[in-house]
């Protein structure tokens, strides 16, 4: 399908970090670092094939990267923590695409939600709607969704669900979060990431 819809806890940080900055981070393993690549390529490579997309992240869960350098979502054997510099990059790239969005929104009047060619990417208002920890849903049509998180062993536990009175379920849940009052107003996001980047500016300062 052209569709994608996807909620989780933190992977979005993920996908504004390059392929060579994230390589950075690889530990020495070469099969490891072959399969961490692969997986991050795979999902960057499905996520902009999509036409019409939507994507939903946890502030807790930038919170945590910004706070640790990592991301849950990866088992944490892959990688090393990513540096301070990186992290306010990452973190910056999200800032610039919600700040289009803001002022998107204040030209048209409305959320264009779906436009070919620019990812909406939203942050979930935690005080109304909580992600648990590591949590990944995806779901690019009725019939086919995928639900991740993280195993005792700090390794995924995936899920792919092809039956209908569930994957319907999914996908229609992820397409009404635009108008659920779940998330917060872009204007509060924008607030709220500047806010973020301070904080990691005053960090890497004061470490200077």
């Amino acid at each position: 399908g052209e569709e994608c819809h996807c909620i989780n806890w933190q992977m979005c940080v993920l996908e504004l970090l390059p392929v060579n900055v994230l390589q950075k981070y690889m530990r020495g393993d070469q099969q490891m670092l072959m399969a961490a690549l692969s997986f991050y390529k795979a999902r960057i490579a499905m996520i902009n094939a999509k036409k019409e997309r939507s994507e939903y992240i946890s502030l807790a869960g930038i919170q945590y990267f910004v706070k640790t350098g990592k991301i849950l979502e990866i088992p944490e054997s892959w990688y090393e923590p990513v540096n301070m510099e990186d992290r306010y990059f990452a973190v910056e790239g999200l800032l610039k695409i919600i700040r289009e969005e803001n002022e998107r929104e204040k030209e048209a009047g409305i959320l264009l939600a779906g436009e070919e060619g620019v990812p909406l990417i939203q942050i979930l208002d935690e005080h109304s709607f909580n992600i648990p920890v590591g949590m990944t849903m995806l779901a690019s049509c009725e019939t086919a969704s995928y639900l991740s998180y993280p195993g005792y062993d700090g390794k995924p536990v995936n899920f792919s669900f092809k039956e209908t009175g569930i994957t319907k379920w999914m996908f229609k849940f992820l397409k009404f979060l635009p108008k659920s009052g779940w998330v917060y107003p872009l204007e509060t996001q924008v607030q709220l990431l500047e806010d973020i980047l301070q904080q990691i500016d005053w960090q890497i300062k004061s470490k200077a």
